[in-house]
């Protein structure tokens, strides 16, 4: 049995990324893959995979009471920073990880030493275009810093996937990450779900 870590950025609403990443976890063969999920954000109680699926602290909960936003953020910016305190949290070892977004999730998932590693980007990256920014502003400073962060982390991954042809040619294009690299996947459709909801009223 393959035990997978997902990384992503929460599980209680089922929009976008969150509800993709369901859509595939919450069908997946059980017997073959141990399936845990790092969410780094907890924004509610709601948990939209099942019961089969181990979701790991997260890293700030939002729905704790008399939290201090301020002692969470230094938290979280301090395992972002570091990498040999990010793994300490990290308990079991895994076959491989997935971080389930460019960014964040990319970032602490490229953290894991000795363990295979994809990136799945949903979006087309081009918010790190900083060469269509001015560059005497400090936007294209900040843009600048975070296309060069976001483009050593992804020369970690071992695979990368994507969910559509312009996300793949801006990844060539702002990166120059070689073809080989990369997996196109479009976004799964649970189809018995919809039949299922379209008798609904």
């Amino acid at each position: 049995m393959k035990k997978l870590l997902f990384i992503t950025w929460s599980i209680s609403y089922g929009y976008g990324t969150e509800k993709s990443l369901a859509d595939i976890l919450n069908r997946i063969d059980y017997n073959k893959y141990s399936i845990d999920v790092l969410p780094l954000f907890k924004n509610s109680q709601n948990n939209i995979l099942n019961s089969e699926i181990k979701v790991l602290d997260t890293l700030i909960d939002y729905t704790k009471e008399n939290r201090d936003d301020k002692l969470d953020l230094e938290y979280y910016y301090s395992l972002l920073a570091n990498p040999l305190k990010f793994n300490k949290i990290i308990k079991d070892k895994y076959d491989c990880v997935i971080a389930c977004n460019h960014n964040a999730p990319s970032y602490f998932a490229s953290y894991m030493n000795s363990t295979p590693k994809v990136v799945w980007i949903r979006g087309d990256m081009s918010e790190l275009n900083y060469k269509d920014v001015n560059p005497t502003t400090v936007e294209y400073k900040g843009i600048k810093q975070e296309y060069t962060m976001q483009k050593n982390v992804l020369e970690k991954f071992d695979n990368i996937v994507v969910i559509s042809d312009i996300v793949q040619k801006n990844l060539k294009e702002y990166f120059a990450i070689d073809d080989e690299k990369i997996f196109k996947i479009p976004n799964s459709v649970d189809v018995e779900k919809i039949k299922k909801l379209s008798n609904e009223k």
